[in-house]
């Protein structure tokens, strides 16, 4: 059975006008939250279906089924993570790590520094990416998912 192509929500705005700080209120999400879905930027899986209940009615059912949005859960994040023991500042150990969270990243810097003894470790999101001289990291790597397989790659 052919799979539906999804509609993109820019795109139902324009058969379906709403109003995005409207939207936001009965969804109980930030105004961001809905300009993001509506151009494309990563939100949450909660947010997105909050806004979709909000948008939905008895003759128009809206899900992520239905509706193409952007999750952030199809990303890694960067982070910047820091190793210190609050003393020897200029010993410190800085690591840029894509993670789903940051919970993941803290587990993935422990593994790489477990032979560096600090007593504190930090972990910053930077989703919009940094640049450093003339290097630019992206914030954001999208994870592949392989249609045919139950597993991401």
């Amino acid at each position: 059975m052919p799979q539906q192509k999804k509609i993109k929500l820019e795109d139902l705005r324009k058969t379906i006008p709403f109003d995005i700080p409207t939207t936001a209120i009965q969804a109980y999400v930030s105004p961001l939250a809905v300009y993001h879905m509506i151009s494309g930027h990563p939100v949450s899986r909660e947010e997105a279906e909050r806004v979709l209940a909000a948008l939905s009615t008895d003759e128009r059912p809206l899900s992520l089924d239905t509706i193409d949005i952007v999750l952030w859960e199809d990303f890694l994040v960067l982070h910047c993570a820091r190793a210190t023991d609050g003393v020897n500042f200029n010993q410190d150990q800085f690591s840029f790590i894509y993670a789903r969270d940051e919970v993941h990243a803290r587990r993935l810097f422990y593994t790489w520094s477990t032979h560096v003894n600090h007593a504190h470790m930090y972990v910053t999101p930077m989703p919009q990416g940094i640049v450093i001289g003339t290097t630019t990291i992206p914030g954001t790597q999208q994870i592949r998912h392989d249609k045919n397989t139950e597993n991401p790659t």
